[in-house]
């Protein structure tokens, strides 16, 4: 292929691959951070080359944040002829588990650190006039179209697809004649045992809805899934795929049969060299990889079987949403680096050791065909190093940050979940990485016509095996969400909220252009309260002498007084 026709080939696919991901038309000359560039978008590109045969890294792109310079660096890229073979697998026999989904389902046991818990998300709607037999029908057509919905777990540690669903039939629960304060009570037993629950995965119960009739037209929502099956895309499929065939009777973008199974063993064998490399990268940092934050935990409560999450939110305007994104644009990292820097300030405000590892979960999809409508879990976790032992600006500790997330990333063939277990054999009280980052800025986590077919979430809460923290991050219609979803009770009393409140009065601050200076000082509220109340003292009660200078005064002016009275003596 001519030089000049490739390069404007490359171009030209580079600005329809962010249009497709991210709905906008870019000129080649300008910047990706000023248009709210976002690392999902660049990790799909990378994938899409990487498929095409092209050798590039996701920090390479990163750095070169224009069109022009990421066709120049593609048109010169080591090439290789990329022949990605197919393979067929069965997903009516077992088949293996990812390294996530693997972690999450041995976090399940009881006799597991912070375990007895299901990777599971819970979420309330209320609404009006709901047609039940419609509704019946667009459940019933996501099983069909999302053989994921149909898996069972096995005790072998392997999963496998079932033709009929666990149980396919919305469960409906009528409180209509019940009176306001009997329905109140009984919805918060539901919400009690529902959000919590361990779904019985072994049987193929992975997804649930029902639907309580509160009378005066009215209806919540109880929707439950464990996330063994379904990523944040993958929620997003459902809901909007539910929606659709409720409301046009829609039937989802997908092939009705796409096979998980076949997928996940195409892509080992596809990456088996890559991943051999990036293991022997990790191999040879084993040793100075740090550990997760020591934040000071409640021992006893963490020994318990019952673990239980609360949640914790703060929704920003499209105005401060905005404000960020430009102060992003401006030093020169993605608007999810500047927040998880922010996270990471005030987690080490809290820990003992200043230098550690979160847990960033990625979502990323790869390139095969079909892919952004299928729901299952392509969740990957890579450990981003941060370190604030030394002083430094913000801006320093942001740049830190995104070249450790960018190498992390670069070597994400072997997975954060084989670095854990790596580290587990080699250092006796590892701990592993509880506090997590999930960054979903980019689509709404519902979509419009969700909204208008039933309307907004009313209740949310998830839980992780084996986390104490999970900052999840939102895209919303006309702003942003911040949500911790956190085991409070492993903690002193009020601390988790302090430290949410932190965060949020940092980001309220970066955000507020009048009030922002390149030092962030993240302090807690009740700490501000102290420095204040200090400073006030200072100025206002101390006098311009030493207490001893006052012993001496009256020593010479009074030398006759007693001046220690002791249990035997007097001493003058």
């Amino acid at each position: 292929m001519d030089n000049i026709y490739e390069k404007t080939y490359i171009k030209d696919k580079l600005i329809d691959l962010i249009k497709k991901e991210q709905g906008i038309y870019v000129d080649e000359n300008e910047n990706l951070f000023e248009i709210g560039l976002n690392s999902l978008t660049v990790m799909k590109i990378v994938a899409y080359w990487k498929k095409e045969g092209y050798n590039i890294k996701f920090s390479d792109l990163l750095k070169r944040p224009y069109i022009y310079e990421w066709a120049e660096l593609l048109l010169h890229a080591e090439r290789q002829e990329h022949k990605q073979v197919e393979k067929k697998v069965n997903m009516y026999e077992p088949f293996s588990m990812t390294d996530v989904q693997y972690a999450y389902w041995i976090g399940r046991g009881k006799e597991q650190f912070l375990g007895n818990i299901g990777c599971h998300g819970y979420f309330e709607v209320d609404t009006r006039e709901i047609n039940l037999q419609k509704l019946q029908k667009a459940w019933e057509i996501l099983f069909e179209y999302h053989p994921m919905l149909r898996a069972r777990f096995l005790e072998s540690g392997k999963q496998v697809i079932m033709k009929s669903p666990y149980q396919k039939n919305i469960h409906v629960i009528d409180l209509s004649e019940k009176d306001e304060k009997e329905k109140e009570r009984y919805l918060l037993k539901i919400r009690n045992e529902r959000s919590h629950r361990l779904l019985k995965i072994e049987e193929g119960q992975v997804i649930a809805l029902e639907i309580s009739i509160l009378g005066n037209n009215k209806y919540r929502l109880h929707f439950d899934i464990d996330l063994l099956v379904c990523d944040v895309q993958s929620f997003q499929i459902i809901l909007r795929d539910i929606a659709a065939y409720y409301v046009n009777e829609t039937l989802p973008p997908v092939k009705k049969e796409w096979n998980f199974a076949s997928y996940l063993e195409t892509q080992k064998g596809n990456r088996q060299v890559a991943e051999d490399m990036d293991k022997k990268f990790w191999s040879e940092k084993l040793d100075f990889i740090s550990e997760a934050p020591k934040l000071p935990y409640i021992r006893e409560y963490m020994l318990k079987q019952e673990v239980r999450f609360k949640r914790h939110q703060y929704e920003i305007s499209l105005e401060k949403t905005e404000m960020l994104k430009n102060y992003a644009k401006e030093i020169g990292v993605t608007l999810a680096t500047l927040i998880l820097t922010i996270y990471g300030m005030v987690i080490s405000k809290w820990s003992e050791n200043k230098k550690f590892v979160i847990n960033v979960p990625l979502f990323n999809r790869d390139s095969a065909d079909d892919i952004d409508e299928v729901v299952a879990d392509f969740t990957n976790l890579i450990l981003v190093e941060m370190d604030f032992e030394k002083e430094k600006s913000f801006i320093e500790y942001a740049k830190e940050i995104q070249k450790q997330f960018q190498e992390s990333i670069d070597h994400s063939n072997y997975s954060g979940i084989q670095i854990l277990r790596d580290l587990k054999k080699t250092r006796d009280a590892f701990a592993g990485a509880p506090i997590v980052f999930s960054c979903n800025i980019g689509t709404p986590l519902i979509s419009k016509d969700f909204k208008n077919a039933f309307g907004e979430i009313t209740y949310m809460i998830s839980q992780t095996p084996q986390v104490l923290i999970d900052f999840q991050l939102f895209t919303l219609d006309d702003g942003m969400l911040f949500v911790w979803d956190a085991v409070d009770a492993a903690f002193p009393d009020y601390m988790v909220t302090e430290m949410f409140n932190t965060l949020i009065d940092t980001i309220n601050i970066v955000s507020d252009n009048d009030k922002w200076s390149n030092k962030v000082e993240v302090l807690p509220a009740s700490q501000k309260t102290h420095r204040d109340a200090a400073v006030d003292f200072l100025e206002k009660d101390v006098p311009n002498k030493t207490l001893i200078e006052e012993i001496f005064s009256n020593a010479l002016n009074n030398p006759q007084q007693v001046a220690l009275i002791e249990a035997i003596l007097d001493v003058r």
